[in-house]
């Protein structure tokens, strides 16, 4: 299972030029442990196993791929620990993450409406990596989440373990990786066969390349790396020495710097080559001086153990806080979402660009009342220095930064501060859930406790994007049909489908990260187990739901009339000149508590019951970004 991945991240151009000038480095089978660079992989896994993302998300067949990857690796004799990004603490990737959004919204833009079809690797459906890393603790492998990149926490990692390094970042073909990094375009994995990859060190590819070891640290320095802006390749004086210097033209940047280093055996050599330069010399010779520490620094890991990836850094809010022990625990392993730390470290974030309609409002605007009440309680700290967040939004094919206020209260009462949650009582947890999905918790009851947060996202979806009733069934036949083993036909995306079940997407990966913030009052379903948007284009053609899922669910029949009764009661004839499903009148939330609700100025939640057991133990919901 090979695959050639034209999305690499690193040193622009790097792994183009390295793939077509080492087409025969040596390959060899890989044993024993395995770090792995977890971002890279999971779009890897996506593409590798052929997953559309045109239909807004398969992700049972994510986790297959997963675990069909891992049982390989393990039947191969490889051991694989994964390291996964974390909280960007300074905020250093930010200019990273808004380039790689503008580039997925175009590619989406592409895909849909300009019938481009070639595979896209910049694009990954909402829910992907909460089900790759669901799917990782399914298959309990060793994984890390760590502070900011992962990339030097993965060194070190490897360089502990003695081990390579797999991932698909040009940056690694220039850390000091002491057992080499495996690209993932080299990298061979069958059931049943070896695991094999190509395996780069540091000093055997400089020698290959023709340029002294140290000076392949001055390659980020000419053309630029995610932490390197302003590469020396853009400057005309630079550009004229090296036409002076190489006399050949190459059609590659990386291609011409490596051209160009070539011609000298060390950094001083460099250095006083481009200090004699006559017109802008010294500024030159200063500027290659910087950006060459700051590279030869970023690109040399020092040793590190293991448990130490979980105490980078002292986690603390904005205003200097420190976190909830509990939310630290359920960060470091996995539960609790990286993106929610840093709006409570950073007061802003760059949301995730889903596959939605380009053309309409991003589908993230469905789900924002519920962010708003998230942020509340994640900002109300003593010393909470603002009251708003910044969130970066798709809006038409460019980016927005708009500025959102963190609701201190709703419904009539406060919110709990997040020093507060933990001492709250579940069903008062639960209770607030049910507040801020405007749901009636009594109407939860006629369901089993499983489906509960599934029925108060179907109701919020229906009452906040009024989709049509058509989508509305196939998407409620597509929770509940729990084999998805009838047969499906390939078709044609459809806009209209897409968009609304992507705003389902949004308002349920935001009802799970409220869920995490409030301990879990409700459980955990796998996307996996839900979401199929395949399944969803398909049958919301069709006229005949009803009896198809009549056929088809089984018992399970009682639960999708049910919800249907509730999401639409007159679902007979709602249809109607729109075609759209009318939604159910918006239900008070009645809290269990036969107490009077205090008045806004009070904490009502404080008042309340403390203690109790729950059914859950805090830890088995995960919603997690990038």
């Amino acid at each position: 299972a090979r695959l050639k991945l034209a999305w690499p991240m690193g040193v622009p151009g790097l792994t183009t030029f390295i793939q077509e000038r080492f087409r025969g480095w040596e390959r060899r089978e890989l044993t024993g442990k395995l770090v792995i660079d977890a971002y890279s992989l999971c779009f890897y896994l996506h593409i590798a196993g052929g997953i559309p993302w045109i239909y807004g998300g398969q992700y049972a067949r994510l986790r297959d791929e997963t675990r069909r990857f891992v049982d390989t690796l393990k039947e191969a004799g490889v051991v694989p620990v994964f390291v996964f990004d974390g909280i960007d603490y300074e905020g250093k990737k930010a200019s990273v993450l808004r380039r790689r959004r503008k580039d997925s919204i175009a590619t989406i833009h592409k895909s849909l409406y300009e019938n481009h079809r070639a595979v896209a690797q910049n694009v990954l459906p909402l829910f992907a990596f909460e089900v790759y890393r669901e799917a990782l603790r399914q298959c309990q492998v060793e994984f890390y989440v760590v502070d900011g990149e992962a990339d030097p926490e993965a060194v070190a990692l490897a360089n502990r373990y003695s081990c390579p390094v797999l991932s698909n970042d040009s940056d690694y073909y220039l850390f000091n990786v002491e057992a080499g990094y495996v690209p993932l375009s080299s990298f061979e994995w069958e059931s049943g066969g070896p695991v094999v990859g190509q395996v780069y060190l540091l000093s055997s590819f400089a020698q290959c390349l023709g340029v002294p070891a140290e000076l392949c640290y001055a390659l980020p320095v000419f053309l630029g790396n995610d932490f390197i802006k302003s590469p020396l390749l853009d400057d005309q004086d630079i550009k004229a020495d090296i036409k002076r210097l190489v006399l050949h033209s190459f059609t590659s940047r990386a291609e011409t710097v490596v051209a160009y280093l070539s011609k000298f055996s060390s950094f001083d050599d460099l250095h006083d080559r481009l200090a004699s330069l006559p017109s802008n010399g010294a500024h030159l010779a200063h500027r290659l001086s910087k950006k060459f520490e700051h590279s030869k620094e970023m690109y040399t890991i020092g040793q590190s153990e293991a448990e130490d990836l979980f105490q980078n850094t002292i986690l603390k809010f904005q205003d200097r806080a420190e976190f909830p022990e509990w939310i630290i625990r359920q960060y470091r392993e996995g539960y609790f979402t990286s993106n929610l730390m840093e709006v409570a470290v950073l007061g802003k974030t760059i949301l995730r660009v889903l596959p939605d309609d380009p053309k309409e409002d991003t589908s993230m605007t469905a789900s924002r009342p519920i962010r708003q009440a998230i942020y509340g309680i994640l900002k109300l700290t003593p010393l909470a220095a603002s009251t708003s967040i910044t969130e970066t939004v798709r809006h038409q094919l460019g980016l927005r930064d708009d500025l959102v206020d963190a609701l201190p209260a709703i419904g009539g009462f406060k919110l709990p501060s997040i020093a507060e949650v933990e001492t709250l009582a579940p069903q008062m947890r639960l209770d607030i859930f049910c507040t801020v999905l405007e749901v009636d918790a009594t109407l939860l009851q006629q369901f089993e406790k499983r489906w509960w947060l599934v029925v108060a996202v179907t109701c919020y979806w229906v009452k906040v994007a009024s989709p049509p009733l058509n989508i509305t069934k196939a998407l409620i036949l597509c929770l509940f049909d729990e084999e998805r083993s009838h047969k499906l036909y390939r078709c044609d995306t459809n806009l209209s489908v897409l968009h609304k079940c992507a705003q389902w997407q949004c308002i349920c990966l935001d009802a799970m990260k409220l869920n995490n913030l409030l301990m879990n009052p409700l459980l955990f379903l796998s996307p996996a187990d839900l979401f199929d948007g395949n399944f969803i284009v398909c049958y919301a053609k069709r006229k005949d739901i009803d009896s198809i899922a009549s056929k088809v669910l089984g018992r399970r029949n009682a639960l999708y009339s049910a919800l249907l009764a509730v999401v639409c009661p007159d679902r007979h004839s709602v249809a109607g000149r729109s075609g759209k499903a009318k939604s159910t009148r918006p239900a008070k939330t009645a809290p269990s508590s036969t107490k009077p609700v205090p008045p806004l100025s009070a904490n009502r939640f404080a008042a309340l019951a403390i203690g109790g057991d729950s059914d859950s133990d805090g830890s088995s919901s995960s919603a997690e970004s990038d």
